[in-house]
């Protein structure tokens, strides 16, 4: 009886041990990692999303290791393209501050923090909210495309590059003008999207889409004609 009775105690002073975790930063999950999940990764990471939910503290706090080592390898939020390299719509990449915040927050213990800090949950909805439907094919660049019409590029989608390598796409205007459109680094293949733009890149007639390097993939590309030809007085 006596050692049941040690045994117990025991196992009562480490379950307390446990329930009272040191941490080591002022970091917390309701006042500063929870608004980046929302923002980055919530839109799947809900619950009737198609991966698992993290949308709150009890959700996210056993995964806390693994969302660490995902966001500093950048496998995760799924996102190939480089952060302000081209003005992108609905660019879920992190901030290197937004890394540094995470990692420290799982380094200091994972703390939870006060709820009364938490943002309001996001709203799901079903489906994609960005760029139109299934958008028609305007052409394909591997190395150099030349624009012979006015026209406003508002989508790309890379194609056949290999894993983890890097590539590039600008435009040049025919006044000497260098455009960035999308650069993908370290490309992984399960990413495949198509990326749209904050604004159409007005590109005139003359314009080049360049690959650089060329033959490490290509780009399918979306446009439309331009609205007016006022657009392009500027650039020549």
């Amino acid at each position: 009886m006596k050692a049941n009775r040690l045994v117990i105690t025991i196992a009562l002073c480490a379950s307390a041990a446990y329930s009272h975790e040191f941490y080591s930063t002022k970091l917390t999950w309701s006042r500063d990692v929870s608004r980046i999940i929302y923002r980055r990764c919530a839109s799947c990471h809900h619950e009737s999303g198609p991966s698992f939910s993290l949308v709150n503290y009890q959700d996210a706090r056993p995964w806390a290791k693994a969302i660490k080592e995902e966001v500093l390898s950048r496998r995760m939020p799924p996102w190939n393209a480089v952060k302000g390299f081209g003005d992108l719509f609905d660019d879920k990449s992190l901030s290197q501050e937004e890394i540094s915040i995470i990692s420290n927050w799982v380094e200091g213990g994972a703390p939870e923090g006060d709820p009364a800090y938490l943002p309001k949950t996001p709203k799901f909805e079903d489906g994609t909210s960005a760029g139109p439907t299934a958008p028609k094919v305007s052409g394909r660049v591997k190395s150099t495309l030349a624009v012979d019409e006015n026209v406003e590029l508002f989508g790309v989608m890379p194609s056949g590059i290999q894993p983890n390598a890097s590539i590039q796409l600008v435009a040049e205007k025919p006044g000497g003008e260098i455009v960035p459109v999308i650069w993908i680094y370290q490309a992984n293949p399960d990413f495949q999207q198509i990326y749209y733009f904050n604004n159409d890149i007005a590109l005139p007639s003359g314009s080049k889409l360049v690959v650089i390097p060329p033959g490490n993939g290509s780009f399918v590309l979306y446009w439309k004609p331009a609205k007016t030809a006022a657009a392009f007085t500027s650039a020549r």
